[in-house]
Protein backbone atom coordinates (compact mmCIF):
# COMPACT_ATOMS: atom_id res chain seq x y z
CA UNK A 1 0.00 0.00 0.00
CA UNK A 2 1.13 3.54 -0.83
CA UNK A 3 -0.36 6.23 1.41
CA UNK A 4 0.03 9.96 0.77
CA UNK A 5 -0.65 11.52 4.15
CA UNK A 6 -0.90 15.30 3.85
CA UNK A 7 1.34 15.53 0.78
CA UNK A 8 1.39 18.35 -1.76
CA UNK A 9 2.81 18.98 -5.25
CA UNK A 10 3.53 15.30 -5.86
CA UNK A 11 3.19 12.92 -8.83
CA UNK A 12 2.87 9.16 -8.50
CA UNK A 13 3.65 7.67 -11.91
CA UNK A 14 3.89 4.08 -13.02
CA UNK A 15 4.02 1.62 -10.11
CA UNK A 16 2.03 -1.60 -10.04
CA UNK A 17 0.30 -2.23 -6.72
CA UNK A 18 -0.88 -5.81 -6.33
CA UNK A 19 -2.49 -7.84 -3.53
CA UNK A 20 -2.83 -4.83 -1.21
CA UNK A 21 -4.48 -5.32 2.17
CA UNK A 22 -5.23 -2.55 4.66
CA UNK A 23 -3.33 0.56 5.70
CA UNK A 24 -3.72 3.30 8.28
CA UNK A 25 -3.14 3.74 11.95
CA UNK A 26 -5.14 2.21 14.79
CA UNK A 27 -8.27 4.05 15.81
CA UNK A 28 -8.85 5.86 12.53
CA UNK A 29 -11.91 4.29 10.89
CA UNK A 30 -11.43 6.04 7.56
CA UNK A 31 -7.82 5.37 6.62
CA UNK A 32 -7.81 1.80 7.95
CA UNK A 33 -9.47 0.76 4.70
CA UNK A 34 -6.90 1.37 2.00
CA UNK A 35 -5.50 -1.54 0.07
CA UNK A 36 -3.81 0.16 -2.88
CA UNK A 37 -3.11 3.89 -3.17
CA UNK A 38 -4.62 6.27 -0.64
CA UNK A 39 -4.63 10.07 -0.23
CA UNK A 40 -5.73 11.88 2.94
CA UNK A 41 -4.83 14.93 5.04
CA UNK A 42 -2.34 14.62 7.86
CA UNK A 43 -4.89 14.87 10.63
CA UNK A 44 -2.42 15.11 13.53
CA UNK A 45 -0.53 18.02 11.95
CA UNK A 46 -3.69 19.58 10.41
CA UNK A 47 -2.15 19.59 6.92
CA UNK A 48 -4.30 19.16 3.82
CA UNK A 49 -3.35 17.04 0.81
CA UNK A 50 -3.41 18.96 -2.47
CA UNK A 51 -2.01 19.44 -5.97
CA UNK A 52 -1.41 15.75 -6.63
CA UNK A 53 -1.34 13.65 -9.80
CA UNK A 54 -1.82 9.86 -9.81
CA UNK A 55 -0.95 8.72 -13.33
CA UNK A 56 -0.35 5.52 -15.30
CA UNK A 57 -0.49 3.21 -12.29
CA UNK A 58 -1.81 -0.37 -12.25
CA UNK A 59 -3.77 -1.47 -9.19
CA UNK A 60 -4.95 -5.05 -9.22
CA UNK A 61 -6.07 -7.94 -7.04
CA UNK A 62 -6.62 -5.71 -4.00
CA UNK A 63 -8.90 -7.32 -1.41
CA UNK A 64 -9.72 -6.96 2.30
CA UNK A 65 -7.11 -8.51 4.60
CA UNK A 66 -9.29 -8.27 7.73
CA UNK A 67 -12.90 -9.19 8.32
CA UNK A 68 -13.73 -5.71 9.70
CA UNK A 69 -12.15 -3.64 6.94
CA UNK A 70 -12.49 -3.00 3.25
CA UNK A 71 -9.85 -3.33 0.58
CA UNK A 72 -10.00 -0.10 -1.41
CA UNK A 73 -7.80 -0.06 -4.54
CA UNK A 74 -7.58 3.77 -4.54
CA UNK A 75 -9.09 6.34 -2.23
CA UNK A 76 -9.24 10.10 -1.67
CA UNK A 77 -10.77 11.03 1.68
CA UNK A 78 -11.01 13.82 4.25
CA UNK A 79 -13.40 13.51 7.18
CA UNK A 80 -12.11 15.99 9.79
CA UNK A 81 -13.22 19.66 9.54
CA UNK A 82 -10.45 22.11 8.75
CA UNK A 83 -8.37 19.88 6.48
CA UNK A 84 -9.25 18.59 3.02
CA UNK A 85 -8.05 16.96 -0.18
CA UNK A 86 -8.14 19.19 -3.24
CA UNK A 87 -6.80 19.60 -6.75
CA UNK A 88 -6.08 15.91 -7.42
CA UNK A 89 -5.88 14.39 -10.90
CA UNK A 90 -6.39 10.62 -11.36
CA UNK A 91 -5.29 9.92 -14.93
CA UNK A 92 -4.82 6.80 -17.10
CA UNK A 93 -4.69 4.28 -14.27
CA UNK A 94 -5.76 0.64 -14.70
CA UNK A 95 -7.89 -0.97 -11.98
CA UNK A 96 -8.09 -4.72 -12.60
CA UNK A 97 -9.78 -7.65 -10.82
CA UNK A 98 -10.16 -5.93 -7.46
CA UNK A 99 -12.36 -7.49 -4.75
CA UNK A 100 -13.99 -4.45 -3.18
CA UNK A 101 -16.48 -6.22 -0.95
CA UNK A 102 -15.81 -7.41 2.59
CA UNK A 103 -17.53 -10.75 2.94
CA UNK A 104 -17.45 -10.54 6.74
CA UNK A 105 -19.29 -7.24 7.05
CA UNK A 106 -21.07 -7.17 3.69
CA UNK A 107 -19.78 -3.62 3.13
CA UNK A 108 -18.63 -2.72 -0.36
CA UNK A 109 -17.10 0.30 -2.05
CA UNK A 110 -16.00 1.26 -5.56
CA UNK A 111 -12.53 0.72 -6.98
CA UNK A 112 -11.90 4.47 -6.67
CA UNK A 113 -13.53 5.85 -3.52
CA UNK A 114 -13.80 9.65 -3.17
CA UNK A 115 -15.13 10.46 0.28
CA UNK A 116 -15.69 13.49 2.47
CA UNK A 117 -14.19 16.95 1.94
CA UNK A 118 -12.61 16.31 -1.46
CA UNK A 119 -12.97 19.00 -4.11
CA UNK A 120 -11.59 20.15 -7.46
CA UNK A 121 -10.71 16.66 -8.67
CA UNK A 122 -10.44 15.04 -12.09
CA UNK A 123 -10.84 11.35 -12.95
CA UNK A 124 -9.99 10.89 -16.64
CA UNK A 125 -8.75 8.21 -19.00
CA UNK A 126 -8.82 5.36 -16.47
CA UNK A 127 -9.89 1.74 -17.04
CA UNK A 128 -11.99 -0.03 -14.41
CA UNK A 129 -11.88 -3.70 -15.39
CA UNK A 130 -14.02 -6.13 -13.39
CA UNK A 131 -14.13 -4.59 -9.89
CA UNK A 132 -16.65 -6.54 -7.82
CA UNK A 133 -18.82 -3.62 -6.74
CA UNK A 134 -18.33 -0.67 -9.06
CA UNK A 135 -15.91 1.77 -10.60
CA UNK A 136 -15.95 5.30 -9.14
CA UNK A 137 -17.88 5.93 -5.93
CA UNK A 138 -18.24 9.33 -4.25
CA UNK A 139 -19.88 10.04 -0.92
CA UNK A 140 -19.85 12.30 2.08
CA UNK A 141 -21.76 14.07 4.84
CA UNK A 142 -20.59 11.79 7.62
CA UNK A 143 -21.97 14.07 10.34
CA UNK A 144 -19.79 17.09 9.47
CA UNK A 145 -21.37 18.28 6.21
CA UNK A 146 -18.23 17.25 4.31
CA UNK A 147 -18.84 16.00 0.80
CA UNK A 148 -17.17 15.66 -2.63
CA UNK A 149 -17.73 18.54 -5.04
CA UNK A 150 -16.40 20.31 -8.12
CA UNK A 151 -15.26 17.12 -9.86
CA UNK A 152 -14.95 15.80 -13.40
CA UNK A 153 -15.32 12.11 -14.36
CA UNK A 154 -14.55 11.90 -18.07
CA UNK A 155 -13.21 9.57 -20.73
CA UNK A 156 -13.03 6.45 -18.55
CA UNK A 157 -13.86 2.82 -19.43
CA UNK A 158 -16.12 0.96 -16.97
CA UNK A 159 -16.10 -2.76 -17.80
CA UNK A 160 -18.10 -5.41 -15.92
CA UNK A 161 -18.17 -3.33 -12.74
CA UNK A 162 -20.92 -4.12 -10.32
CA UNK A 163 -23.35 -6.57 -11.84
CA UNK A 164 -26.42 -6.12 -9.63
CA UNK A 165 -28.80 -3.19 -9.43
CA UNK A 166 -27.21 -1.81 -6.27
CA UNK A 167 -23.88 -0.99 -7.92
CA UNK A 168 -22.79 0.98 -10.94
CA UNK A 169 -19.91 2.14 -13.06
CA UNK A 170 -20.28 5.60 -11.47
CA UNK A 171 -22.06 5.82 -8.12
CA UNK A 172 -22.63 9.25 -6.52
CA UNK A 173 -24.16 9.90 -3.11
CA UNK A 174 -24.05 13.12 -1.05
CA UNK A 175 -22.02 14.82 -3.80
CA UNK A 176 -22.49 18.05 -5.73
CA UNK A 177 -21.27 19.89 -8.81
CA UNK A 178 -19.98 16.88 -10.74
CA UNK A 179 -19.53 16.65 -14.52
CA UNK A 180 -19.74 13.15 -16.07
CA UNK A 181 -18.98 12.91 -19.80
CA UNK A 182 -17.46 10.83 -22.61
CA UNK A 183 -17.27 7.60 -20.58
CA UNK A 184 -17.69 4.09 -21.95
CA UNK A 185 -19.86 1.61 -20.02
CA UNK A 186 -20.08 -2.13 -20.73
CA UNK A 187 -21.58 -4.89 -18.63
CA UNK A 188 -22.37 -2.89 -15.49
CA UNK A 189 -25.40 -3.24 -13.20
CA UNK A 190 -26.18 0.41 -13.88
CA UNK A 191 -24.04 2.86 -15.77
CA UNK A 192 -24.58 5.84 -13.45
CA UNK A 193 -26.43 5.80 -10.13
CA UNK A 194 -27.27 9.01 -8.23
CA UNK A 195 -28.39 8.59 -4.60
CA UNK A 196 -28.82 10.19 -1.23
CA UNK A 197 -27.76 7.86 1.59
CA UNK A 198 -27.97 9.71 4.93
CA UNK A 199 -25.55 8.23 7.49
CA UNK A 200 -26.73 7.29 10.95
CA UNK A 201 -27.49 10.35 13.09
CA UNK A 202 -27.58 12.83 10.20
CA UNK A 203 -31.02 14.41 9.86
CA UNK A 204 -30.22 16.83 7.00
CA UNK A 205 -28.10 14.97 4.49
CA UNK A 206 -26.45 16.64 1.54
CA UNK A 207 -28.64 16.01 -1.49
CA UNK A 208 -26.82 14.82 -4.57
CA UNK A 209 -27.32 17.56 -7.13
CA UNK A 210 -25.91 19.88 -9.77
CA UNK A 211 -24.70 16.78 -11.62
CA UNK A 212 -24.26 17.24 -15.38
CA UNK A 213 -24.19 14.11 -17.56
CA UNK A 214 -23.08 14.56 -21.16
CA UNK A 215 -22.96 11.95 -23.94
CA UNK A 216 -21.35 8.62 -23.08
CA UNK A 217 -21.35 5.23 -24.82
CA UNK A 218 -23.29 2.37 -23.23
CA UNK A 219 -22.87 -1.17 -24.53
CA UNK A 220 -25.73 -3.67 -24.34
CA UNK A 221 -23.36 -6.48 -23.31
CA UNK A 222 -24.56 -7.81 -19.92
CA UNK A 223 -22.20 -8.41 -17.04
CA UNK A 224 -21.11 -11.99 -16.43
CA UNK A 225 -23.43 -13.55 -13.87
CA UNK A 226 -25.80 -10.62 -13.93
CA UNK A 227 -29.17 -11.33 -12.33
CA UNK A 228 -30.77 -7.97 -13.17
CA UNK A 229 -31.58 -6.35 -16.50
CA UNK A 230 -28.43 -5.79 -18.58
CA UNK A 231 -27.08 -2.30 -19.14
CA UNK A 232 -28.46 -0.68 -22.26
CA UNK A 233 -31.99 -1.90 -21.51
CA UNK A 234 -32.16 -0.21 -18.14
CA UNK A 235 -31.91 3.58 -18.03
CA UNK A 236 -28.35 4.85 -18.30
CA UNK A 237 -28.91 6.87 -15.14
CA UNK A 238 -30.80 5.52 -12.14
CA UNK A 239 -32.24 8.02 -9.66
CA UNK A 240 -32.62 6.06 -6.44
CA UNK A 241 -33.67 9.15 -4.47
CA UNK A 242 -35.02 12.57 -5.37
CA UNK A 243 -32.26 14.54 -7.09
CA UNK A 244 -32.33 18.31 -7.34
Amino acid sequence: TLWIYGGAYLRVVGPTIRHGGNAGYPGNPFECTAGGLWVSPNYQAAVSAHDLELTDNVIELVAPSRSDHLGVPMGLSAYVPGVDVHHVRVLRNVFRDNDTINEGSGIAVGALAIAGDVHDFEVSGNTFDDPDTGGVETGGNQGNNLYPRHGVIAGNDFLDSGYDNGTAGVYLQASRDILIERNYFRGNGNSINLQTEPPCGVTSPVITGNVVVRPSVVSTTPAAGATGVPVGIEPVIQFSEAVE
